[in-house]
């Protein structure tokens, strides 16, 4: 973590990894919001959205009348945002803004309650990425045409689920050339990780496509 972040200090950009890596496949598969949807409250005005990110920057204080606040600044992949936090919010969820921090946020956007005209994003909870992302992901759906099982592909695979073990449940989806061919299947005895690693690889090396949760 201290490379890559003298790495962003140095040339603005993470170079050799992103300190997100560990919670792609959350970020991408199962939050239902990014930092770019979140610049835009419009579009998800009444909505219970989920969210996460790496915090880079906090500030604290107190307004004129003694209340706390709590404001950070948190990345993911594609942008940056703000968000503030006041009163009691900002005593339950101010222990989480801390730089470094990788969190998941649910929430929901709102009218603000003495400027309606104006949205907010409402938080529910916090959590720590590292604590919820093996509870996030219950299960991964594998999805392969029939005419694309070979010898081959199930030795790759194999060894793939085999050497990425962890918590979610593992489902296959056989399509045939008819859709009443489709075949759903449950492996019992496996329990899969889902990581940005096993992700890469199904897209890359074995062009499967999958559904998460």
């Amino acid at each position: 973590m201290e490379r890559l972040n003298k790495e962003r200090d140095l040339i603005g950009i993470y170079l050799s990894a992103h300190p997100l890596d560990d919670y792609a496949c959350i970020l991408d598969y199962v939050c239902t919001a990014n930092t770019v949807k979140l610049n835009n409250l419009q579009t998800l005005n009444g909505k219970e959205i989920s969210f996460g990110g790496i915090i880079t920057n906090v500030r604290e204080g107190q307004t004129r009348r003694g209340s706390p606040y709590t404001i950070f600044k948190l990345e993911d992949y594609v942008g940056s945002i703000e968000i503030a936090l006041f009163g009691e919010d900002s005593v339950n969820y101010g222990r989480f803004a801390r730089v470094g921090l990788a969190v998941y946020i649910t929430s929901k956007v709102q009218p603000k309650r003495y400027r309606p005209e104006e949205l907010e994003i409402k938080i529910n909870s916090i959590s720590l990425l590292s604590d919820v992302k093996d509870k996030l992901i219950s299960k991964i759906t594998l999805q392969i045409p029939l005419s694309e099982i070979n010898e081959e592909t199930v030795t790759e695979l194999s060894a793939l689920l085999k050497n990425n073990s962890g918590n979610s449940l593992l489902y296959f989806q056989i399509i045939g050339e008819n859709p009443h061919m489709n075949i759903h299947l449950f492996s019992r005895p496996m329990r899969v990780g889902v990581n940005k690693h096993v992700i890469d690889y199904l897209k890359n090396n074995l062009s499967i496509n999958f559904k998460i949760n």
